[in-house]
């Protein structure tokens, strides 16, 4: 998920590194908890699990066949 690296963010972005911050933070927490991460504008991957791996935050899908999104 590259639009979901830190530094990633809008061009018209007014507050880019508060943003970039707050994403990292963020990404951060749901990697050290086990976080489900759900990116609703793409349905064709739109779960994902947080993984910490060295330095780097990793998103990786979950696929949804079979899963109940009411107990997500």
């Amino acid at each position: 998920m590259h639009h979901a690296h830190p530094a990633a963010s809008l061009g018209y972005d007014m507050l880019a590194y508060d943003a970039m911050m707050s994403k990292r933070e963020i990404l951060g927490r749901a990697a050290r908890e086990g976080w489900k991460v759900a990116l609703d504008h793409d349905l064709s991957h739109a779960l994902f699990r947080a993984t910490l791996v060295d330095t780097r935050v990793l998103l990786e899908p979950i696929p949804l066949a079979g899963i109940d999104a009411a107990r997500v």
